[in-house]
C-alpha cells in the first residue's frame, strides 16, 4: 500500500476544485484549512476527501457573499447564519434602492409608471411655509437648504429632500399653482441631527416618477389621482416630493421628481 494512498496533493485538489494552489495556502494561513497530512522530508501537503469537501464549502460559502474572515467565523461557530441573512437582505436592499434610483434617472418626460416602493426613516429639519406660486415655493426650498448648510448639518446619504404637501390628494382643490401649504424637508444625517429634527417614519408608500417643469406635474399627480381612485385605497397620507434631480430651476424639464403617497396596511390600518 502506498504511503498517501488515497490522499491527494495540493495541485490535484487545485485543479478538482477550480482554483489555484495559491489560493489553497491562502485557505491555510488564515486558518481556514489544513493539509491531512505534511511529508516532512519533501514539504509535500496531503488532502483526504473531508479537506476537498471543507474547501468546496469554503467556496459555496465564498459564492453566498462571505468574505474569507467571516467564513472562518461561521465554520468556528462565531457567526450565524441568520446574522448573514440578515445582512445579505440589507445589501439587498441597498441593491433595490440602487436600482431604482438608477431608472428614475432613465424616465422620460411622458412616461408615469406607479409603483410601490419602502421608504426607509428620514430625519428631516422642517419649515412649514405657504408659497405664493412656484417659483416662490422653489425660493423657501433653496433657503432651508442654505439655512442647513450655514447651520454645517451634515446631510444624510442617501435620503433626498423633499417637500410634503398637507392636504388630501384626492381634493379637486389638491393642485395648486397660488398660495401653496408645504412643509419643506432637509434630510439631514440622524447620528448628528439637532434637537429640532423631524423623524419621518419608515413606510409604503406609491411612487411616480416626473420628468419636467415643475408646473407641469399636475399630469403626474392626476394618475395618482386615478390611481388611488381606480383601486380604492382608502389609507393614504399626504403627497410628497422627493427631489432626485434638478438645478433650482422650475422651469428646467430635465428636473427630476419622485412623486410619493404613504399607504396604509390592509392589515391593521397603520402607516407601514
Amino acid at each position: 500500500m502506498k504511503k498517501y494512498e488515497g490522499l491527494f496533493q495540493i495541485g490535484e485538489v487545485a485543479l478538482l476544485c477550480g482554483i489555484t494552489r495559491k489560493m489553497i495556502l491562502n485557505y491555510e494561513d488564515l486558518g481556514l484549512l489544513a493539509p491531512t497530512t505534511a511529508d516532512i522530508a519533501s514539504g509535500y501537503r496531503y488532502y483526504d476527501i473531508r479537506a476537498i469537501s471543507k474547501v468546496q464549502t469554503i467556496l459555496d460559502l465564498r459564492q453566498v457573499g462571505m468574505s474569507l474572515p467571516e467564513i472562518g467565523q461561521y465554520l468556528n461557530g462565531g457567526l450565524s447564519a441568520e446574522s448573514k441573512i440578515a445582512a445579505l437582505e440589507e445589501q439587498k436592499r441597498q441593491l433595490d434602492f440602487m436600482l431604482a434610483e438608477m431608472k428614475a434617472r432613465a424616465v422620460k418626460s411622458d412616461e408615469y409608471a406607479i409603483e410601490e416602493i419602502f421608504l426607509p426613516e428620514t430625519v428631516c429639519i422642517c419649515t412649514d411655509y405657504v408659497a405664493a406660486d412656484i417659483e416662490d415655493g422653489l425660493s423657501a426650498y433653496i433657503a432651508a437648504y442654505e439655512t442647513c448648510i450655514n447651520r454645517r448639518i451634515p446631510f444624510a446619504a442617501t435620503s433626498y429632500h423633499f417637500c410634503e404637501f398637507p392636504e388630501d390628494i384626492l381634493s379637486d382643490e389638491f393642485f395648486k399653482t397660488e398660495n401653496i401649504p408645504m412643509c419643506i424637508c432637509i434630510s439631514v444625517d440622524r447620528k448628528k441631527a439637532p434637537s429640532d429634527a423631524v423623524i419621518y417614519p419608515e413606510c409604503w408608500a406609491l411612487s411616480l416618477i416626473y420628468r419636467g417643469a415643475y408646473e407641469n406635474s399636475v399630469f403626474a399627480y392626476e394618475q395618482l389621482q386615478k390611481y388611488i381612485s381606480e383601486h380604492e385605497i382608502q389609507g393614504y397620507g399626504y403627497p410628497r416630493e422627493l427631489y432626485v434631480q434638478g438645478d433650482f430651476d422650475a422651469d428646467s424639464e430635465e428636473n427630476l421628481v419622485r412623486i410619493v403617497v404613504p399607504v396604509m396596511s390592509k392589515e391593521n390600518g397603520d402607516f407601514l
